[in-house]
């Protein structure tokens, strides 16, 4: 007996229109030199965590657009290290990141140097 398999995959998506025009882009972060590859909000929502194609991890203001600290990932052997993926605990006080070095690194927020204003 032959045996037919179907497979059907049906999407279905209600979205609610932005504005009349689509979405409104609310600020461009400038700041990064090289392909940005990591992307996480703090819990909160008030900081966004960026990191990349360099050895720095950037933490911005949401609201204003601007770099709050910007940290340096060195690698176990020493050297510059690109970030793959970061993470924000749920308290909102631990940052993770993860990198080619094939560590994870877990920075302490609270201890984090402030941007120059």
């Amino acid at each position: 007996m032959k045996r037919v398999l179907w497979s059907a995959c049906v999407t279905l998506a209600a979205v609610a229109p932005l504005s009349a025009k689509g979405p409104i882009l609310r600020v461009t972060l400038v700041g990064h030199s090289e392909l940005v590859r990591s992307l996480a909000f703090s819990p909160d929502g008030k900081t966004l965590t960026s990191g990349g194609e360099h050895n720095t991890i950037k933490l911005w203001h949401v609201a204003t657009g601007k770099i709050i600290s910007t940290l340096t990932l060195v690698g176990a052997d020493g050297d510059p290290e690109q970030v793959t993926t970061a993470a924000s605990s749920p308290d909102g006080k631990t940052l993770a990141t993860g990198s080619f070095d094939h560590t994870i690194k877990l920075w302490d927020l609270k201890t984090v140097k402030k941007a120059d204003k």
